[in-house]
């Protein structure tokens, strides 16, 4: 509700949107949703507490929060979150809790374009989950890894349609019996006949559709 009162024209450039994500396989380690709600309370808390007088906190997700980072340098930005995570990751020794629930952050430093929320909620949002795939605290959303996610964007768009078209073929991996060399099992292995990117093997499609 405060993003256009609080975002203009003349300061957008010097905000950076960092979505924190919690992990949801993580957070079932903590044993019940009340002890679930208590973490995820406790993450509120410790963001609460490194969100300045420019800065706009919320909950965006069952298990998401952004901060609208105001900060002139990412070298800022990167200096702040430093003591946040350190102060996420005391979460399990001062509560008693299992070790290894993963926080990460995907930081959007936002553009002179940047008007649409959902847009940019979605560049960081993917930049969180980037982190959690290379098992790194954050990752800031370079250009490159933008024109990546604008990619697995349209191919996401797409699969629905690819899947009403019978674009998905079923290959089978056959295992051959040395001795007698007969065929005595197989792997069935999925591939998407993409129309324009030709054979997709499922890295390229799989983490899509468990999205």
């Amino acid at each position: 509700r405060y993003f256009r009162q609080l975002v203009n024209d003349q300061n957008r450039i010097l905000y950076s949107a960092v979505y924190f994500y919690v992990d949801a396989d993580d957070l079932g380690k903590l044993g019940s949703s009340r002890e679930e709600r208590e973490f995820l309370r406790y993450c509120a808390v410790i963001l609460q507490e490194h969100t300045g007088d420019t800065d706009l906190l919320a909950e965006v997700s069952d298990h998401g929060f952004v901060l609208l980072k105001f900060s002139e340098t990412m070298e800022q930005v990167r200096d702040w979150i430093l003591p946040v995570f350190q102060r996420l990751r005391e979460y399990p020794q001062a509560n008693g809790a299992a070790p290894g629930i993963r926080v990460t952050a995907g930081i959007y430093p936002m553009k002179r374009e940047d008007r649409d929320l959902n847009e940019i909620l979605f560049h960081a949002s993917r930049g969180a989950y980037e982190a959690q795939r290379l098992q790194e605290d954050y990752v800031v959303c370079s250009g490159e890894l933008l024109r990546q996610f604008a990619q697995e964007r349209q191919m996401q768009n797409q699969l629905g349609q690819a899947l009403d078209r019978q674009e998905f073929e079923l290959f089978v991996q056959f295992y051959v019996e040395s001795n007698s060399r007969q065929i005595v099992g197989g792997e069935a292995l999925s591939r998407w006949q993409h129309p324009e990117k030709g054979l997709l093997k499922p890295g390229a499609f799989v983490p899509l559709l468990e999205r």
